[in-house]
């Protein structure tokens, strides 16, 4: 039937939307796997904008590079990343707040569809955020790609997720758990914004006598009719799907509206 279909259709668009920014991952993985910790960030900007990341991909919010280290580690990324950041005379963008943590998660570069990176950005400890935390240690873990759970995005302040993948020492994915914490070097992630991403998916078009709604782990994360124009509940007919986006459930689901 119609709605049926449709909720498939959705579906498969958010799908596919996945997939877009996870084989933009790939590639910075495939980039960070062959220099290491030797990338400059010329050479990162260098990346982004050969691959026409902001152009071809204006749905996702931004792409960074975040580095895994312990106390040491921490003090030599964040000295080399003032000199750099010094030489551009971007030193507001830095941030040095010192965080009392066994690991650190610290945003090392990091490119956004405005261009426009908000100051105290880069060398931002994520270990202040438990859930960020979560996925990073999670993709870590797995070796492979994964969501967090929803996160107020820095610099958009609404709300969204990361997606991440995790960069070892060496390239590739080693075969154990203990041999991936030990050759973690980072991770790659796409930020999305949800406003950003439904309003790309969804054209207004597609919402003709219907009314959708996207969960995610049982939230209502998007609703394509303001709360006014709801009909009272059991009124219309409900079709809904459920699938799994990078260890997250999300159900679409499609209610018709009378006529």
């Amino acid at each position: 039937e119609w709605f049926g279909r449709q909720v498939e259709l959705t579906s498969q668009r958010i799908e596919l939307e996945m997939e877009r920014g996870k084989s933009v991952l790939a590639g910075f993985r495939g980039f960070f796997s062959v220099h290491g910790t030797k990338v400059e960030r010329s050479e990162f900007t260098k990346y982004t904008l050969d691959t026409g990341l902001r152009k071809d991909f204006p749905e996702i919010y931004g792409f960074s590079y975040v580095v895994k280290a312990d106390d040491v580690v921490l003090r030599e990324v964040r000295s080399k990343m003032s000199g750099e950041l010094n030489k551009l005379g971007e030193e507001s963008k830095m941030n040095s707040e010192i965080i009392a943590s066994p690991d650190h998660y610290i945003v090392n570069y990091l490119t956004l569809k405005s261009s426009k990176i908000p100051d105290g950005t880069y060398g931002f400890d994520l270990s202040t955020d438990p859930v960020r935390v979560a996925a990073l240690t999670k993709a870590q873990d797995g070796g492979e790609i994964v969501a967090s759970q929803t996160i107020t995005i820095q610099g958009a302040g609404k709300p969204g997720f990361i997606v991440a993948l995790p960069i070892y020492d060496g390239g590739g994915v080693p075969g154990t758990v203990e041999e991936r914490r030990e050759k973690i070097l980072g991770f790659v992630n796409a930020v999305y914004v949800y406003e950003d991403i439904f309003n790309y998916i969804f054209p207004s078009e597609v919402h003709n006598g219907s009314e959708t709604h996207i969960y995610i782990d049982g939230d209502l994360i998007y609703d394509s009719i303001e709360s006014e124009g709801h009909m009272e509940e059991g009124a219309m007919k409900k079709t809904k799907k459920s699938f799994q986006v990078f260890g997250r459930e999300w159900v679409v689901e499609l209610s018709a509206l009378p006529t």
